[in-house]
């Protein structure tokens, strides 16, 4: 661990001092729209959830004393990383700092400015002792100091990167003039680079995920109208392709092409195209097993209004038996991983802008900045926050994706910041 980390000001890393580590405190509230970066730590009551969140319906007021600690630095929408090694949460502000925080209290361990401005990516990734941030340009820090190990630019392959896996030695990134890298974590170098194409036309790479020994990867023309894309299966030790599925719309005017990641039950992977279906594939070959219809109307829907938009970004997350969805709208949707079938629907508070985190019976979803639990089970909103129905001193919002470590629920937001385990 690094218990010396605190004190460090070497390369202009600022200590420990100049965090605001606020610990929990009774009838301590926090002030009215001051930007903050923040981890939220929820404690998942699996298997008894629902009879332990009775303090936790939506429409309750959380009292002080469930917050655990708040750390206040401006904020982003940055999923964070976690550091099992370190037990130390990573996590982006909203000008383009990084920040390491001890998970189990907010201690400010050190951070690094690495630009200006508001960030734009998805994730964090830790491979060792590097931690990889995808943000138009993709930089790795050294986890114990934040010290800037490699600087990846837009003119070397890595224009437009946002989303970053890792196996653990090695960062894949995926980048808007098509080119798709395997990077040595700790010098980003390259292993191997492919570019992915449509005939002759490079296309967009975006939402790469790693799934075991593949790494899966959207590619999109823009350059189309309507735009066109393919989902790629790469073979992540060399880059190889093992095989493509190129999507057809299902009504004239709209898209066939997929943005978001990949998720992964048994044999089945499951891909959102922008028309609003959802697909299983098989994992080896990608030969399509079933598709899941969409839930909006679009213009020239025969059995609809045909009111809606002509697409619909569906993002979605996996488990052994269950398929959650969201929708534009709102709509989130449980599907039987093998068959497709809909267990349940329900509607939320707005659009998720990144897929749900799934635990025993819990999906959390982020819409447009309430993070929401559902029970698996049935689709009830088991709680929210921050409060939808009441008036609340609480004005953080949540944007990030969801991450789960354990029985521990890690959220950033904009405006807010909170360190908070749920009753029992």
């Amino acid at each position: 661990m690094w218990s010396d980390l605190p004190t460090l000001t070497e390369g202009g890393y600022l200590p420990a001092h100049g965090r605001q580590v606020i610990p929990l405190a009774t009838n301590d509230v926090m002030t009215r729209f001051v930007p903050h970066i923040t981890v939220l730590l929820l404690s998942l009551a699996a298997a008894s959830c629902r009879q332990s969140l009775d303090v936790d319906r939506p429409g309750d007021t959380a009292a002080d004393s469930d917050w655990i600690w708040k750390e206040s630095t401006p904020g982003s929408a940055i999923t964070p990383g976690f550091d099992s090694t370190n037990n130390v949460i990573y996590a982006v502000s909203g000008n383009r700092e990084l920040l390491a925080l001890r998970a189990h209290t907010g201690e400010e361990l050190w951070r690094r400015k690495y630009g200006n401005g508001f960030p734009n990516g998805e994730n964090i990734a830790v491979a060792g002792e590097v931690v990889a941030v995808g943000d138009v340009d993709v930089l790795g820090f050294r986890a114990s100091t934040g010290q800037i190990l490699w600087h990846l630019s837009r003119l070397e392959g890595a224009e437009g990167t946002r989303t970053i896996p890792t196996d653990g030695t090695t960062f894949f990134v995926a980048g808007h003039d098509g080119l798709v890298q395997r990077l040595a974590a700790h010098n980003a170098s390259v292993l191997w680079s492919v570019r992915l194409l449509s005939a002759d036309t490079a296309l967009l790479a975006f939402g790469p995920t790693l799934i075991n020994s593949t790494l899966f990867v959207c590619g999109v023309n823009l350059r189309s109208a309507p735009f066109t894309g393919s989902l790629f299966a790469l073979e992540a030790a060399t880059g190889a392709l093992l095989w493509r599925y190129d999507y057809t719309p299902a009504l004239p005017g709209q898209s066939s092409k997929c943005f978001s990641r990949v998720a992964r039950s048994g044999d089945l992977v499951f891909s959102a195209q922008d028309d609003g279906r959802i697909f299983a594939h098989d994992y080896a070959t990608g030969a399509v097993r079933w598709v899941a219809p969409r839930i909006h109307s679009p213009p020239g829907d025969p059995s609809g209004p045909g009111t809606g938009p002509y697409d619909d970004r569906r993002l979605l997350a996996a488990n052994a038996e269950r398929v959650v969805v969201s929708s534009d709208d709102g709509t989130v949707v449980c599907y039987a991983a093998r068959t497709g079938a809909e267990l349940w629907r329900t509607r939320g508070s707005g659009a998720a802008l990144d897929p749900p985190a799934l635990a025993p019976n819990l999906a959390i979803i982020s819409h447009s900045g309430f993070a929401v639990a559902y029970d698996l089970t049935s689709g009830t909103a088991l709680w929210t926050r921050p409060n939808l129905d009441l008036p609340s001193e609480d004005f953080t919002r949540f944007h990030g994706q969801p991450v789960i470590v354990g029985d521990t629920l890690y959220l950033t937001g904009f405006t807010g910041t909170r360190a908070r385990l749920l009753k029992r």
